[in-house]
């Protein structure tokens, strides 16, 4: 009975990843997100299956990165800028850590696996389908009030007659982001048959409709993701041309969306336009970010300012011509060197290496590999490369992944014999 309610709860918190708006509630002026509240509820459950187990996990290697993170946000935390904010901010990473290693430490099996890409491909689907529905009604009923949750603002996009659309998430960078890693679990549920291709045939589109729509450069991850998995998939089926062409593919157009993060093409301030034959490019509100984090990295480069300082100091003027100021770096890597310093920094690295090296050697051929690769695989769109355009290190479904791939990568021998 326990163990049902353990994995219950926590297959309940996977579910609840992309339901962020609609579904939080304001307390003393803070959004308390709806997986805020299952978390505890899920570490509880897990303690008292040990306790009436009599068991306690043990600790593994996988902890020592997520170790050395602690010990960076925290060393950040001490010698912080602003100490009020990021000893608030200190719980939240703990908070995000704890996600990393409650998944760990439920998954045990194949099956769990199993359980949980199903689940989230079907909290993926829905939110999907609510953005599909979000772009019908754009057209339709613009006075709908499901656009009034779901429609995000064009930020540095033209204004224009189309819908840019976030479904439940705050922002349509972060659900592009979430449907990167959505993808590469689908890809599997239906290579494992987990699900049916009728479902799959059904759920592909929904699912490009959504981040079509986000117009956000995370699509050049969810091409990342594609590129590599048929590059695998079709190089174990001896089509190693075939994969060739599916990888350079998703790598040519991973790279085109990030080259469009770095400039923009039209001037919105008085930079000095770069020409490019007839096309007139400037830095974009990113590529100027990146810039000014870098002035606060080396004002600050051992312990960082601190966490949930600010690491950019940029003024913008919207094509919409409205002015804002940008004080994230919108860059994960130089986000966390900012806050946290060169011991955040090397953190990820950490972090990044562990979780790589670990799950080699990347290939289609065994169920073991597989399971690794398509993990390794979401992972290197989702935190490595979409790491380079957006502050993604405070993204739940994130560390989530992180969890996964800690197992796969420390436990190949229980995937191999389930």
């Amino acid at each position: 009975m326990l163990t049902k309610i353990t994995n219950f709860t926590f297959l309940l918190l996977i579910f609840a990843l992309p339901f962020v708006r609609g579904a939080d509630i304001t307390y003393w002026d803070r959004r308390i997100l709806v997986t805020e509240i299952i978390f505890p509820a899920a570490v509880l459950a897990l303690i008292l299956q040990f306790a009436v187990k009599k068991k306690l996990p043990k600790f593994d290697k996988f902890y020592l990165p997520l170790l050395f993170y602690v010990v960076a946000v925290t060393l950040s935390t001490v010698f912080s800028q602003n100490p009020g904010s990021s000893w608030i901010k200190l719980i939240g990473e703990l908070y995000l850590v704890g996600i990393a290693v409650l998944t760990y430490i439920w998954i045990s099996e194949t099956r769990d696996l199993k359980k949980l890409v199903l689940v989230w491909t079907s909290a993926s689907f829905i939110v999907a389908l609510i953005s599909a529905v979000s772009l019908f009604l754009f057209y339709l009923d613009r006075t709908n009030s499901l656009l009034s949750i779901t429609q995000a603002r064009y930020g540095t996009l033209p204004v224009g007659n189309y819908p840019r659309i976030q479904s439940l998430f705050l922002n349509p960078n972060m659900f592009c982001h979430y449907l990167t890693i959505s993808w590469a679990f689908l890809l599997a549920a239906l290579k494992f048959g987990w699900i049916r291709r009728w479902m799959f045939i059904i759920a592909a589109p929904v699912f490009a409709i959504a981040a079509a729509f986000t117009i956000s450069p995370g699509i050049g991850g969810i091409l990342l993701v594609i590129g590599l998995w048929f590059y695998f998939d079709l190089a174990a089926a001896g089509k190693k041309k075939l994969g060739q062409i599916s990888l350079a593919a998703g790598v040519i157009g991973a790279s085109l969306f990030y080259i469009s993060t770095a400039v923009v093409p039209t001037k919105p301030i008085k930079d000095k336009p770069i020409g490019i034959g007839n096309i007139s490019v400037a830095p974009s509100v990113r590529f100027l970010a990146w810039q000014n984090s870098v002035k606060t990295i080396t004002e600050y480069p051992i312990f960082g300012k601190g966490l949930e300082t600010d690491i950019a100091h940029t003024a913008y003027t919207l094509p919409s011509g409205e002015k804002i100021y940008i004080t994230d770096s919108h860059q994960m890597w130089l986000n966390v060197f900012g806050q946290a310093g060169i011991f955040g920094l090397f953190a990820l690295f950490f972090i990044s290496y562990f979780l790589l090296a670990g799950s080699r050697p990347w290939k289609f051929e065994t169920n073991q590999d597989v399971i690794r690769t398509f993990l390794a695989v979401a992972f290197t769109s989702a935190f490595i490369y979409q790491g380079l355009f957006g502050s993604y290190e405070n993204a739940r479904h994130l560390w989530v992944l992180i969890g996964l791939l800690g197992w796969s990568a420390t436990n190949a021998p229980e995937i191999e014999q389930t």
